[in-house]
């Protein structure tokens, strides 16, 4: 008798649960027409109100650069940019414009380091981008940026170190030492700061930048494992144009400093530097 309770307790839970089972699938069932006849009026109401209506239709692209000096010609041309978008004034929707794909394909020019893209209600598309910053030139006059990467030449309002060696095209990333351990050079003379309180009477302070002191014309990695650096005239340290300055190349901070500091022990008896071997410590000048 017991066993034939069991039995029947079995059965009824699994009647239930049947039961709940396809209680559940209607009740999914239901939820996924009630989304999809919603989904379907979106789309409808979409196309009646939005896609189909004129008012939208694309009639300008308003492309700029942030960063830039005031009336200075960026890398990037404006108008070749905009005919590399694909998109038709006068005739494209701005509601079936994929601004992803807008913005990916700005993001493809090796020149642009980040764009935003936008609708400007009811008819303009925004295009804002930044430009790659430009650390160096190569001898054809291509530039470099912080990364290695080539650009094409143009920026002629900066006033770059040119890396000697070989020259590359633009878009090839460069992993060469030749061109590397000058351009990790380039990055750290950028930054370097010290302090020599003898200059003070000089310059009326005792903390004093390398970019001030020492400005590259052109740099190269010597096969000896040296930098050799030919210098931008530097008045108030009496550095001459085209000065030659020689660096390890394997102790960045020891070099420049060792520089630096014998410049301005010739700057303060008012000698003019032309010449300065840093790879020793007592750093030979003429």
């Amino acid at each position: 008798m017991e066993k034939h309770n069991i039995l029947g307790k079995k059965a009824e839970a699994s009647a239930a649960f049947k039961e709940k089972l396809i209680s559940i699938i209607a009740w999914i069932f239901i939820l996924f027409c009630i989304y999809f006849v919603v989904y379907l009026s979106k789309i409808g109401l979409q196309a009646l109100f939005l896609n189909s209506n004129k008012h939208f239709t694309l009639e300008a692209i308003h492309i700029s650069a942030k960063g830039l000096p005031e009336n200075t010609q960026g890398l990037v041309d404006i108008e070749d940019l905009e005919d590399s978008l694909d998109l038709h004034i006068g005739a494209d929707n701005l509601f079936e414009l994929d601004l992803q794909r807008i913005r990916r394909l700005v993001n493809r020019d090796i020149r642009i380091k980040t764009s935003e893209v936008s609708y400007l209600f009811p008819d303009t598309i925004k295009i804002e981008f930044v430009e790659k910053d430009p650390v160096a030139r190569l001898l054809n006059r291509n530039l470099i940026d912080y990364d290695g990467q080539v650009i094409p030449s143009g920026r002629n309002d900066l006033q770059l170190p040119v890396i000697a060696g070989k020259d590359y095209k633009p878009g090839e990333l460069i992993d060469s030492e030749s061109i590397q351990i000058p351009l990790k050079f380039i990055r750290f003379h950028e930054g370097f700061r010290m302090f020599y309180d003898p200059i003070k009477p000089l310059i009326q302070k005792n903390e004093i930048a390398a970019l001030e002191i020492i400005k590259i014309k052109m740099i190269s990695l010597n096969k000896d494992n040296t930098l050799g650096v030919i210098l931008r005239a530097s008045p108030t340290f009496m550095v001459a144009d085209n000065a030659r300055l020689k660096l390890p190349a394997d102790d960045f901070e020891v070099g420049l400093r060792r520089a630096c500091i014998a410049i301005m022990q010739n700057a303060l008896v008012r000698k003019e530097t032309n010449k300065i071997d840093a790879r020793y410590s007592s750093t030979p000048t003429e």
